[in-house]
């Protein structure tokens, strides 16, 4: 059973960098039933480390912020390692740079495109831009990479509310056509009225070929 000091002890050690990111994970995983029971509610909270989308050092920076508060309330004086503090700068800065690309992502797409496009496909492509050697500029990249990404069979969909676009398995798919729904016998007695669907298709390879998909994006006014 694990007790205060012991407890203090593994704090002050992350919070000096003795614990690589992987490691603190680790043992929180074992250790978490006992913190809880040592540390109030609160506290516990914000120790506990969270999902997040860019790996253990973004989850594991929060958590030695909070170990650091926690050892300082208590009266105990932390020195965090150099080699960490360039391991949390190098990591914040990294964030900033995706957080940038992914902003210049949704600007192309929604105003020069007028589509759509889920977080899991901006880090994609970020993920994709800097396994090419970041050679040419961001916005350039960006804008060359898009350009046959959003394909219309015939015109692009004119949009009553925000862009929407389709996907399918992070691909955008291909917009079919577009059907308005008025308000008319039919659509009042059995549909619905005011809306437009939007219709994307996709093919897919299988076993012996492919394979369509389609979805209906629905927006009403």
């Amino acid at each position: 059973m694990m007790n205060e000091q012991q407890l203090l002890a593994a704090l002050k050690r992350l919070a000096e960098g003795g614990y690589s990111p992987a490691e603190w994970l680790e043992w929180w995983e074992h250790n978490a039933p006992h913190v809880k029971k040592l540390l109030p509610a609160g506290e516990f909270l914000r120790l506990k480390p969270r999902v997040a989308s860019h790996g253990e050092t973004a989850v594991v920076r929060r958590c030695h912020t909070e170990a650091i508060a926690i050892l300082q309330k208590r009266g105990v004086t932390v020195s965090p390692s150099e080699e960490l503090k360039m391991l949390f700068r190098a990591d914040e800065e990294a964030r900033a740079k995706r957080t940038s690309f992914a902003a210049h992502v949704i600007e192309v797409v929604e105003d020069e495109l007028r589509a759509s496009c889920p977080s899991a496909f901006r880090d994609t492509l970020y993920e994709e831009y800097l396994a090419s050697g970041q050679a040419a500029a961001e916005h350039d990249w960006i804008r060359q990479r898009l350009m046959n990404c959003f394909i219309s069979v015939h015109k692009p969909p004119d949009w009553v509310g925000d862009p929407e676009w389709a996907f399918d398995d992070l691909e955008p798919m291909v917009f079919i056509e577009q059907i308005r729904l008025d308000e008319t016998p039919v659509t009042k007695s059995v549909l619905t009225w005011h809306t437009m669907l939007y219709i994307f298709g996709r093919r897919v390879a299988c076993e012996g070929g492919f394979e369509m998909k389609y979805e209906i994006v629905a927006q009403s006014w």
